[in-house]
């Protein structure tokens, strides 16, 4: 009988120390997701407030700016029609040379397209399909209300950058199929002002994407980013100012069809 009370001890000491182990470890987990939510709940109510966000899950978008391509500094001009969670269209107009030409991307959802200077639009697969994919997925978190309530989505608080010398909150955002994507709001102002994610450049090799949000005007009784600046792997790629926002319940879905 002492034989096996002694050996019965250590085995409930460590039956004891692992249980123990994992409830620190799921409130360890829990808490950065209550913080984590609450640095998103934060946000909302600074950019207008769920309510209202909810009203316009769809938006048409006139910007213009610059990109770095192959060296060269080019200027654009980009229309733009989202209707979230997975749908967008960009109408992206360049000039190189002297010759005008307009680059169009579509995304339904499912399936992607691509023309390029008017020539027959092509179905696009692997990579660039995956690209489009993400880009839409983006499209939709940065609303921001979705990560409140959306099973899919998984938060964690990380350490925050300074942005323009003003401090962060971090908040990683993962999801079973996607990229992880880490966004960085304001500590003061409760604003998105970067973001941060794994992406590809237009030669199709892997970069550190870090967007800039700044210059937040009011479009319907929201806070939206009016200006922004897109870094890959620390340089500057693309710069961009929008000229004109309108919000919308929905967009003909005629829009996101094969162009």
């Amino acid at each position: 009988m002492t034989q096996h009370l002694y050996m019965e001890t250590p085995m409930r000491t460590l039956f004891r120390s692992t249980l123990a182990l994992t409830v620190l470890t799921f409130a360890g987990v829990a808490a950065h997701a209550e913080d984590a939510k609450a640095v998103i709940e934060k946000a909302v109510k600074a950019q207008g407030g769920e309510d209202t966000l909810k009203k316009f899950p769809a938006a048409r978008v006139k910007a213009k700016g610059s990109m770095e391509l192959m060296g060269i500094e080019i200027e654009f001009t980009l229309d733009a029609s989202v209707q979230n969670p997975d749908k967008f269209r960009n109408d992206i107009h360049i000039e190189v040379m002297g010759q005008k030409i307009t680059i169009v991307q579509v995304y339904n959802g499912k399936k992607g397209w691509q023309s390029m200077g008017g020539g027959e639009a092509m179905e696009v697969e692997g990579d660039q399909l995956d690209e489009l994919k993400e880009e839409a997925y983006t499209n939709n978190l940065e609303q921001l209300y979705p990560l409140l309530h959306d099973k899919q989505f998984e938060l964690k608080t990380v350490d925050g950058d300074k942005v323009d010398d003003k401090p962060t909150n971090g908040v990683k955002i993962s999801s079973k199929g996607h990229k992880d994507i880490t966004l960085y709001f304001d500590k003061e102002s409760g604003l998105l002002v970067k973001s941060r994610k794994k992406a590809k450049d237009p030669s199709m090799q892997e970069v550190e994407a870090e967007t800039y949000y700044k210059d937040y005007k009011e479009v319907n009784g929201t806070k939206q980013s009016m200006k922004q600046l897109l870094k890959h792997d620390g340089k500057k790629f693309l710069e961009a100012e929008v000229t004109d926002m309108k919000l919308l319940e929905k967009i003909d879905p005629s829009t996101f069809e094969k162009p």
